[in-house]
């Protein structure tokens, strides 16, 4: 064979060698693409899947509160909706979490709806913040965030201006809206969004404290979205802490001791405890929650998506959407 001859077949597997590699590459390239296309789509598909399971847990959610409401005669936390469940739908799990707002005080009581300030109040918490250690201007922060309040509106709601705290017969707990009542969630209604407590926390004081600081104690106490009342069933032993200060500290011990034994079910109950019947604070308190947080996490394979509905529930028993909020951090 001659040199020309070799140089040729020389050429042509070079050549042969360079399509062969090409070709290589271009079929991992393609394999590659559609790895890559096939794992979005699964992706898409959990989240697609995760979504739809946290509007069943959302609906489970509120046929509890609504048995509950026909069942029951009050609201405590003994009570199969206050106890974290989870829910098995399909391949997703979900994990339910139900908070009563009026377990909170709800921070736009500083003011009426006529935007005029409550100075009894506004004392009593200036009083408890200072006795918890806080910052001595807590209060004033909480009064300029009411006045930079937010101005939309949660979605099919009207608001209306509240009955006067004073103008209720003494002693007497108050229950719920009735079902054609379309009050807006939060009869004073300067903030008209729910704040969870970490956003609170960086409103009020500009950062994030240690766990169980006496600011993240404070914020986790604290609603914009309950109808003012605090159920003396679901409140903390924190917030009952602050309503008190000053008073008999046997005011908070005894509560929590009846209502262990047996929840406080009708105004007459709150006899029971000494100190609280014929007091300006019996009128801040309810054995009836109209308004409920359902924290929703729903995880399917590696996809996690987290969602916020707050429910208000009617005497019917009927609950309905009045803010819903998804992709939202761990509580």
């Amino acid at each position: 064979m001659t040199s020309v001859g070799r140089r040729s077949r020389g050429i042509a597997l070079l050549l042969v060698i360079m399509v062969m590699t090409l070709m290589t590459v271009i079929v991992f390239a393609f394999a590659e693409s559609s790895s890559i296309a096939m794992l979005v789509a699964r992706n898409n598909m959990d989240e697609m899947k995760a979504r739809t399971a946290i509007a069943s847990a959302v609906q489970y959610a509120a046929v509890m509160l609504k048995l509950d409401r026909i069942q029951s005669e009050y609201d405590s936390l003994d009570e199969q909706w206050a106890q974290e469940f989870e829910l098995e739908l399909g391949d997703v799990l979900a994990t339910v979490q139900i908070v009563d707002e009026a377990s909170k005080f709800n921070m736009n009581r500083f003011l009426t709806a006529r935007d005029e300030p409550q100075p009894a109040m506004i004392e009593l918490w200036e009083t408890a913040v200072f006795a918890a250690g806080l910052p001595g201007d807590t209060v004033d922060r909480m009064l300029i965030l009411l006045e930079k309040r937010a101005d939309t509106p949660l979605e099919d709601l009207e608001e209306e201006e509240p009955e006067e705290l004073a103008d209720e017969e003494e002693g007497q707990l108050p229950d719920e809206a009735d079902a054609g009542d379309e009050v807006f969630l939060n009869e004073y209604a300067q903030m008209k969004v729910p704040v969870r407590p970490s956003e609170l926390e960086l409103l009020l004081f500009g950062e994030q404290a240690d766990e169980d600081s006496p600011e993240q104690v404070f914020c986790r106490q604290i609603t914009t979205v309950s109808r003012g009342h605090i159920n003396l069933n679901t409140v903390s032993e924190a917030l009952l802490d602050y309503i008190f200060t000053g008073d008999d500290p046997a005011i908070v011990e005894t509560i929590v001791a009846e209502r262990e034994i047996e929840p406080f079910a009708m105004a007459e109950d709150m006899a029971r405890v000494s100190g609280i019947v014929g007091t300006g604070k019996a009128r801040m308190f309810t054995v009836r929650s109209t308004v409920f947080a359902v924290n929703v996490e729903a995880r399917v394979g590696p996809t996690v998506k987290r969602a916020l509905c707050i429910l208000k529930r009617f005497k019917s028993g009927q609950c309905i959407p009045i803010y819903y909020k998804d992709d939202i951090p761990a509580l």
